[in-house]
């Protein structure tokens, strides 16, 4: 009877974790039968696209030519690409070098550093954004990847 009643409970809170599943992924899925449907509907009337089509993959791909730029998603996507791995490549390293000095080095002013640097971890970003921001326009490097 324990055991009837446990799966009875479990197989309730699976329905459930899958109901909450598929309406937080409803919005996922009524942008891509968006993204799969023709131009001519202003938004799909379900979730399935009756005429699937990538026309609008073609046109979002080539998107700012539309306005006579030489600028095109290949070029967004390089952006992203580049600037996401440089940073993380850079961060990993210049990170795992001072959290090695940190943790295995004993030298004079140790703790102050340690406690600099956690209290850095403190302030919010948007705190210092204006300030960044107008360093990178001083320093005319905006639309950079110096700003970087």
């Amino acid at each position: 009877m324990e055991k009837r009643k446990r799966f009875a409970k479990s197989t309730l809170l699976n329905i459930v974790l899958l109901l909450g599943a598929f309406l937080m992924l409803t919005p996922l899925f009524w942008m891509l039968a968006t993204a799969f449907t023709s131009n001519k509907f202003l938004a799909p009337s379900s979730l399935i696209p009756h005429d699937v089509t990538f026309e609008n993959f073609l046109y979002a791909w080539t998107f700012p030519k539309q306005f006579n730029s030489n600028v095109t998603m290949g070029t967004f996507l390089w952006n992203s690409l580049f600037t996401s791995v440089v940073i993380t490549a850079g961060g990993i390293i210049i990170d795992s070098l001072a959290a090695y000095v940190l943790a295995f080095k004993q030298f004079p002013g140790r703790n102050l550093f340690y406690y600099m640097a956690l209290a850095t971890l403190m302030v919010p970003v948007y705190v210092i954004l204006v300030p960044e921001y107008l360093i990178v326009v001083e320093l005319g490097w905006l639309n950079s990847y110096k700003a970087l």
